[in-house]
């Protein structure tokens, strides 16, 4: 690996590290129920009509998925930009899923509980097999 893929490859690295632990808790609070009754009020008095409810609901649930949206492209991109330094630095794609998947372990392990690392593991995996195999 020439200095200037060693170079690329590092930044990536940084870049991918602070993606993961910019988004482990977004993905975190995505997991939490606002369906539930444990999201209303404990008081057993909901706050406004039946209708404002679901309309907070409905607002709620959008800024997660716009959240996660944007957690995952930012997940892909920095995955990808990582991948293919490594490949360009003549890794194979074993050798390249497997330092993707330490990066996420090593940056997300205090952060994430195992079954949320399990699938920010797997959607980091799926964007590296793509980005490898991109032309």
């Amino acid at each position: 690996m020439s200095s200037s893929d060693r170079t690329r490859a590092t930044t990536a690295r940084a870049a991918l590290e602070r993606t993961v632990l910019a988004i482990a808790p977004a993905i975190d609070v995505t997991s939490l129920a606002y369906d539930g009754a444990e999201h209303w009020p404990s008081d057993g008095q909901p706050s406004g009509t039946a209708e404002s409810r679901e309309r907070l609901a409905h607002t709620g649930e959008r800024k997660i998925w716009v959240a996660e949206d944007a957690s995952r492209a930012a997940l892909a991109r920095d995955v990808g930009a990582y991948a293919r330094a490594l490949r360009d630095g003549g890794m194979t794609s074993r050798q390249v899923l497997v330092a993707v998947a330490d990066v996420v372990r090593e940056a997300a392990a205090r952060s994430l509980g195992p079954g949320v690392l399990g699938a920010l593991l797997h959607d980091a995996g799926r964007c590296c097999v793509e980005a490898y195999f991109a032309a």
